[in-house]
């Protein structure tokens, strides 16, 4: 898997995500095969994409697969960092 290097400025537009007092001021869309390198390391959350499920590793280790979003399976934030996401398309979060 390769990294993706990051320069900016950056085209994704600033977006707000609310869950509790949680505020994230920046959002980048990444897609499989994806390692968080650059500007994109030490995101703070995510979001499904919603265009199919999404399979990510955390930082810390271990990994989780999100479904796809639809009328049964609402989105979330998941607050937790992002090593590289091995499935699928996820918004990177951060503060």
């Amino acid at each position: 898997m390769a990294a993706n290097p990051i320069s900016g400025p950056y085209s994704a537009p600033a977006t707000t995500y609310h869950q509790n007092i949680a505020k994230f001021n920046r959002s980048e869309l990444v897609t499989a095969p994806f390692i968080a390198t650059g500007s994109y390391a030490n995101s703070i959350g995510f979001y499904q994409s919603g265009s199919a499920a999404a399979t990510v590793t955390l930082t810390g280790g271990g990994s989780f697969t999100v479904p796809a979003i639809n009328a049964n399976a609402p989105a979330a934030v998941h607050e937790v960092g992002v090593y590289s996401v091995t499935a699928g398309s996820i918004y990177l979060l951060y503060r």
